[in-house]
């Protein structure tokens, strides 16, 4: 066997696993080193198949990062991709708590629909999402979530 066809079956195996990640894990490692263009352009590569990676997307344009110009427009373009990507597993019920915020931030900032995306909010909180949670807690629907599941999560105390 010829050895650079070796090394490369090689590097391929090792490098499975960073591979096959989600891509929001490898986002989430870049943006936490501050790699926000090479997030985007994962995004963008990755966008057509994962309602994650539009999603990411969305929200990079919508807020802005460093390098990365605020486009809202092209923020609620990804919002609603996203939106229409995630439907399938809506309609299943195959969601996770931070698949059900993402989806709630979808109808809030790509259909402009805040009250629409609330229930979305308190039901990812009540199933453990922070971020959902600080969500409801902004539209002051703090009572709708389960006490225990706030006094659990320390960010939010």
């Amino acid at each position: 066997m010829n050895i650079k066809l070796c090394a490369f079956a090689l590097v391929t195996v090792l490098m499975h696993p960073i591979l096959a990640q989600d891509v929001a894990v490898r986002a989430e490692a870049m943006d936490a080193n501050g790699m926000y263009k090479q997030v985007l352009a994962l995004c963008l590569d990755e966008g057509a198949d994962s309602p994650v990676a539009l999603f990411l997307a969305a929200e990079y344009y919508n807020e802005g990062r460093t390098g990365i110009e605020r486009d809202k427009n092209k923020g609620r373009e990804y919002y609603l991709k996203a939106l229409n990507a995630y439907r399938p597993a809506v309609e299943a019920g195959d969601l996770n708590a931070s698949d059900k915020y993402r989806f709630a931030r979808c109808i809030e900032f790509g259909l402009g629909k805040p009250g629409d995306a609330k229930e979305w909010y308190v039901v990812a909180a009540d199933e453990g999402n922070t971020s959902a949670m600080r969500r409801v807690m902004a539209y002051g629907m703090i009572l709708l979530v389960t006490p225990l599941k706030l006094l659990s999560c320390p960010t939010l105390i």
